[in-house]
């Protein structure tokens, strides 16, 4: 979810407010449609053609006018207040079957319990993996966690067109992690319109996973980072890159080859290796590194056979 920067309505909206304010006509669904989809155009610039709750990027003809507060639970009149209107994926408000959205949300409302994209805090708050998961950022924020289940920005469709946006933003051809220069390039513009005032779909999850990249560039241009991905060896939604996720109790190996003298340094499940590990890092990035993930499994596996799988960063 990428905060809404809300600006002044449309001179159009704004004359009909005036001239109908006070008339049994006072209400959102009284609206001329040219007033609607001025409306409507206005919104979607406002938002770089994102999504208010997805961040797909949308068009005048697969968006609608969102309440943010749902109609049926707004006072009189309070359908028309400029802040409570977005645009969303898809064209028709109704249509749940794309399983997240705004269809999906309908008519639920707890301000309690509802991170609305208007929230100067909302991009904050929710951490998305480089498979394109989304959790809350903190276990106890159960706005968050509302937000994600009420509107769906857990569904695996929407999860897969993250993954997808992620990998052929942030992965260069071999499949590789860009790297650090690359990345802080792009910091500086993913979350930046075109000249067409778009935003880059998903830009806000681009955004978090490319500093994700500069703070942890040790293990990106080591090559383990890439490698530890594909082995699922860590809990990307919640502790990144720092905390290294062990279901099968594999360890990693990661060994600098050189033409002199070769050495490893075993990645542990305990906290001071992996201290001592991040220290050693600015001495080892000129080597190549190779990282080896042991035979071990944990008992409890359902597959017991070995694990083995080399990841080279020339």
């Amino acid at each position: 979810m990428r905060k809404i920067r809300k600006t002044h309505p449309p001179p159009e909206y704004r004359s009909w407010i005036n001239e109908n304010r006070g008339t049994p006509s006072y209400c959102y669904d009284a609206l001329p449609g040219e007033v609607k989809g001025t409306l409507k155009r206005h919104l979607l610039k406002e938002q770089g053609w994102l999504c208010a709750y997805t961040g797909l990027q949308v068009s005048e003809e697969s968006s609608h006018v969102e309440h943010l507060k749902p109609q049926s639970s707004c006072d009189v009149s309070e359908d028309l207040d400029y802040r409570n209107l977005v645009a969303c994926f898809p064209a028709d408000g109704g249509d749940v079957s794309y399983g997240y959205g705004a269809p999906v949300k309908g008519g639920w409302w707890d301000p309690a319990r509802f991170v609305s994209p208007l929230d100067d805090s909302c991009e904050r708050r929710f951490k998305f993996s480089w498979s394109g998961k989304i959790a809350a950022r903190f276990a106890d924020d159960e706005a968050a966690v509302e937000t994600i289940c009420q509107i769906g920005l857990d569904h695996k469709a929407l999860t897969d067109l993250r993954d997808a946006a992620i990998h052929g933003f942030l992965f260069d051809t071999r499949g590789h992690v860009i790297g650090e220069p690359e990345a802080r390039r792009l910091l500086q513009a993913v979350d930046r319109p075109d000249g067409d005032d778009r935003l880059s779909p998903f830009c806000f999850v681009l955004k978090q996973l490319l500093q994700r990249i500069v703070e942890d560039s040790g293990y990106v241009q080591s090559g383990i980072f890439p490698a530890a991905m594909r082995w699922g060896l860590f809990d990307e939604s919640r502790k990144g890159v720092r905390n290294l996720f062990w279901p099968a109790l594999p360890i990693l190996i990661r060994a600098r080859v050189s033409a002199d003298t070769p050495e490893a340094v075993e990645i542990s499940r305990q906290s001071p290796a992996l201290a001592h590990l991040s220290a050693s890092l600015p001495d080892m990035r000129q080597g190549h590194w190779v990282a080896i993930a042991s035979d071990r499994r944990s008992p409890n596996s359902e597959n017991p056979g070995p694990v083995r799988e080399t990841c080279r960063r020339d």
